[in-house]
């Protein structure tokens, strides 16, 4: 887990509350080898838009990772790209 994410996130929330200020946050996880059986990690997300939940997820990675580190990247990417696309998405117009 990004531990700064999870602190900056308190700290706006401190500072602003969720009425002053509204921002995405993202929390995510990694487990390598999250299935001892076939030996694949699982990855989960879950993305806040002030106080609600707007997206989340949690998936059994379909191949083996090779290291921990491979693990987290995958869901990094996973969740930057859920980000990425909630982002374009409240900039158009209508929101």
């Amino acid at each position: 887990m990004n531990h700064f994410l999870v602190i900056f996130c308190v700290i706006l929330h401190a500072l602003f509350g969720f009425h002053f200020f509204v921002y995405l946050c993202a929390f995510y996880d990694a487990d390598w080898v999250g299935y001892a059986s076939d030996m694949t990690s699982t990855g989960a997300y879950i993305i806040y838009f002030g106080p609600k939940v707007i997206s989340w997820n949690y998936k059994k990675h379909s191949s083996i990772a090779k290291s921990s580190i491979e693990a987290v990247y995958h869901t990094i990417a996973t969740t930057v790209t859920e980000l990425l696309w909630l982002q374009q998405l409240l900039k158009e117009p209508h929101v």
